[in-house]
């Protein structure tokens, strides 16, 4: 990214005769301090600030921190090795998903209803996988993993089933879009259509048998500039809310000043050549990241439903939008009503809210009662930027999903 750097702040101060200056937000001890701890001198303090916008989306340190970001940037922990492969020890990435207790709970009354209204064809498949019956494999039902659910789990093997009915042919994308989510974990996926589990219920439970030889899938290497092209404005940084964070998308510099809590950074371990790598790869995770929120606007949108009102004329104009009770489906205006959105982008959140339901919030008409000026987020140039910014919003949520996934596989400090 070209700007004047998220990293760098600019204005006037004592001593500067009256010019404008630059400051770097982190100070020369810090970028000593990573370059001595991972052994690298190639270390810049752009990749600080990379590494530190991924840190801050890790859950582990979300939850470690959680009463402290609403107020201050904590301290920085160090990343001291590489992720741990899926299945081995801890910060594997098994089959967990950092989300709200409110998320999770919502998700297994979700998984309750779908097994209580399972199809045909998976109270068929269902027969074939209870109680152990494929090779000794124990099978969960309408799993949920985190914000999602598959129509069959197994643990031992990290495999899911899913079997595919006609719906499925009208939302293929969505389909490959929340696949690829849970596969960041490190999850396998096999599909069946209804009809092969009717047809050829051997043919069904040999290829689940061939799935248990099949490798992990690992979660797939960021490379910085992949993807759409880039540019927009950002969203809000997704860190807690409160003085010193919520109005500000520049962090507290490291290692001075408040928000370190008087504390200094860890004393370096594990000092030395090959530590640069693991700094280099979470930093890059941390550009990716903050490049898909600062560029939002450039993504293609979520794959929703489409559901117009024949009776009224057709309009894109918002007043307010409303979410329906389960939140599947957003209420744009009399005309318009988008169906289709998936739980997981619940997920991510800006504070206390969703990405979503933030953008649901603020972009409403609202009249100031004291003032009399009425704030109108619509574009007279652009009347379906609202409802496209909905699509984008939901795919910038899923990614965002990816992206913490790996970051989650970095045991922290």
């Amino acid at each position: 990214m070209n700007s004047p750097s998220l990293r760098e702040a600019w204005g006037k101060g004592p001593g500067d005769g009256g010019r404008t200056v630059r400051r770097d937000n982190i100070s020369d001890w810090a970028l000593a301090q990573y370059r001595q701890h991972y052994g690298d001198e190639t270390i810049t303090k752009e990749d600080i600030f990379y590494y530190i916008y991924a840190l801050l989306h890790h859950p582990e340190y979300r939850t470690r921190y959680a009463a402290n970001l609403k107020r201050e940037l904590p301290r920085v922990p160090f990343v001291n090795s590489l992720p741990t492969p899926v299945g081995e020890g801890a910060g594997g990435w098994g089959d967990k998903w950092d989300i709200s207790p409110e998320m999770a709970a919502r998700m297994h009354q979700i998984a309750r209803k779908l097994r209580n209204e399972s199809t045909p064809a998976e109270r068929y498949l269902w027969q074939f996988l209870r109680r152990e019956q494929v090779d000794g494999r124990k099978f969960r039902r309408q799993m949920a993993i985190g914000p999602f659910v598959v129509d069959f789990y197994c643990p031992s093997e990290r495999l899911a089933v899913e079997v595919d009915g006609p719906i499925h042919d009208t939302q293929q994308e969505a389909d490959r879009e929340r696949q690829s989510l849970i596969e960041s974990l490190g999850i396998r996926f096999v599909r069946f259509t209804n009809e092969q589990v009717f047809r050829d219920i051997d043919g069904v439970i040999k290829a689940i048998r061939g799935a248990f030889q099949a490798p992990h899938p690992q979660p797939p290497s960021l490379h910085v500039g992949e993807g759409p092209g880039m540019g927009g404005s950002p969203l809000p940084t997704p860190v807690g809310e409160g003085p010193g964070m919520g109005g500000s998308p520049l962090p507290t510099p490291v290692g001075e000043g408040p928000g370190m809590g008087g504390s200094p950074l860890p004393t370096p371990v594990g000092e030395g050549p090959g530590m640069g790598e693991t700094f280099h790869a979470f930093a890059a995770i941390g550009r990716a990241l903050a490049e898909l929120h600062l560029n939002y606007e450039s993504l293609p949108e979520y794959p929703l439903r489409r559901v117009e009102n024949p009776a009224v004329p057709p309009s894109l104009r918002v007043e307010k939008m409303a979410l329906s009770r389960d939140k599947t489906a957003l209420r744009v205006n009399d005309f318009l009503t988008l169906e289709g959105i998936p739980p997981e982008a619940y997920a991510y959140k800006l504070g206390s809210r969703s990405a979503l339901e933030w953008v649901i919030e603020q972009y409403r008409v609202t009249t100031d009662p004291r003032s009399g000026i009425t704030n109108d987020p619509n574009r007279l140039d652009d009347e379906g930027y609202i409802v496209r910014l909905i699509g984008q919003v939901i795919h910038v949520s899923l990614e965002t999903l990816k992206r913490v996934a790996q970051i989650a596989a970095y045991p922290i400090a």
